[in-house]
C-alpha cells in the first residue's frame, strides 16, 4: 500500500511513472526520461553477477550519463 500512495504522490506532484514489459523498452538517452535515474534494483544482501534482464538494464544505465541515485544502499553494498 505504501508503494501505491506514494506512486499517486509522485504523479499528483508531476512525476512521470513509465512501466516497461522488456528492458529493451528502456531508453536512456530519450529526451523524455527524467534528468536522472533512480536505483532501486536490489540493495543489500545482493552477491554475485546480475543476470538479464538486470545486467542490461545496468550497463545501460552506467554508459547513459545520467547520474544515477541509489534510493536504498547501492546493489551489492551491505
Amino acid at each position: 500500500h505504501l508503494n501505491k500512495k506514494q506512486r499517486q504522490r509522485f504523479t499528483t506532484l508531476g512525476g512521470e511513472v513509465v512501466e516497461v514489459s522488456d528492458h529493451q523498452m528502456l531508453d536512456f538517452q530519450s529526451d523524455s526520461v527524467a534528468p536522472f535515474t533512480l536505483d532501486g534494483l536490489f540493495g543489500t544482501g545482493f552477491q554475485g553477477t546480475p543476470r538479464e534482464p538486470f545486467a542490461a538494464v545496468i550497463e545501460a544505465a552506467n554508459h547513459s550519463g545520467l547520474p544515477i541515485i541509489a534510493i536504498d544502499i547501492p546493489s551489492g553494498l551491505n
